[in-house]
């Protein structure tokens, strides 16, 4: 992570750290695995992959706060949420596969972002500006994908076009809350 940082400092850009989002293992699809297993993986995760990993993680990636860095904290707000739906709910998650963030853990995470970044109030987009913004991410995330080298790509994506297309979506929603 130093590492990163440094290469990220040296190109001219702000750095900005976020902790993970939790791994849920009530939610997790797959057959969690206690300390001991024989293997951990995406179909055998660790049940206290979140506690002992990822928590400790975000926990050490805080205290490079002290070091002058901006670091969001979205793993503590999703795992209050989590803790305070399911005392309604006992199922409740916000990744359906305990990993990946449905669209509620996106915007928690968004949410704290933006209030770091000095937004007081964060209010959810409108519908016809998600739209948009859902129109764009669709463009640029397999582009970059592509860009990167991810082999997972189902098909050749033209990252020139893709920037150019996105460009005029993220005009096009400028335009509507101007």
């Amino acid at each position: 992570m130093r590492k990163l940082v440094a290469r990220i400092k040296a190109a001219g850009a702000s750095v900005v750290l976020m902790t993970p989002p939790p791994f849920d293992p009530v939610a997790a699809k797959a057959k969690v695995v206690s300390v001991g297993a024989p293997k951990f993986g995406y179909s055998t995760p660790y049940d206290k992959y979140d506690t002992d990993v990822l928590e400790r993680y975000g926990e050490w990636l805080l205290t490079l706060r002290g070091e002058g860095l901006m670091v969001i904290d979205v793993h503590s707000p999703m795992v209050e949420e989590v803790k305070t739906q399911r005392e309604k709910t006992p199922d409740f998650t916000l990744a359906k596969d305990g990993v990946h963030p449905d669209a509620e853990g996106h915007w928690i995470m968004a949410r704290t972002v933006l209030q770091a970044w000095g937004v007081s109030d964060p209010q959810t987009p409108r519908s016809d500006l998600q739209e948009i913004i859902h129109e764009k991410w669709q463009l640029l995330g397999p582009a970059w994908l592509a860009r990167v080298g991810h082999k997972g790509n189902p098909a050749p994506v033209d990252f020139e076009a893709a920037v150019t297309e996105a460009a005029a979506l993220e005009n096009k929603a400028r335009s509507l809350v101007q």
